[in-house]
């Protein structure tokens, strides 16, 4: 990373990144459940989590290809990532056998398109 001050920009897109999903998690423990159920939650998610994506140091090919296509498969790989990322904080380690293919299935899920957006479903 050329600019050490980058990192602070991706301090600050997986903190929101993590308000979001807090915003649900709160709602959910709070009893009445609506969040996960509105449009406008997934919707803050998801553009929370292309924000992170973003910003992170990938290679330029790979950058163009996180301009989410369709919601439903973005949704899709941004939770595999999620997961991934969730099982690593809580257990300290990497077990690259099963979090490797995750990500990768994660960001393909992310820079695919499906049969409604490529106009090959009858």
């Amino acid at each position: 990373m050329n600019n050490p001050f980058r990192i602070i920009g991706i301090y600050k897109k997986a903190d929101t990144v993590l308000d979001v999903l807090d915003d649900g998690r709160k709602d959910w423990d709070e009893g009445t459940r609506t969040s996960y159920g509105t449009q406008v939650w997934w919707e803050r998610l998801l553009l929370a989590s292309r924000g992170l994506a973003l910003s992170l140091p990938l290679p330029a090919a790979l950058r163009e290809g996180l301009i989410m296509k369709n919601w439903r498969t973005s949704l899709a790989g941004i939770a595999a990532i999620f997961a991934v990322l969730v099982r690593v904080v809580q257990t300290g380690s990497i077990d690259w056998g099963t979090d490797a293919p995750a990500v990768v299935a994660g960001v393909g899920l992310i820079v695919a398109k499906d049969a409604v957006v490529s106009g090959t479903q009858p």
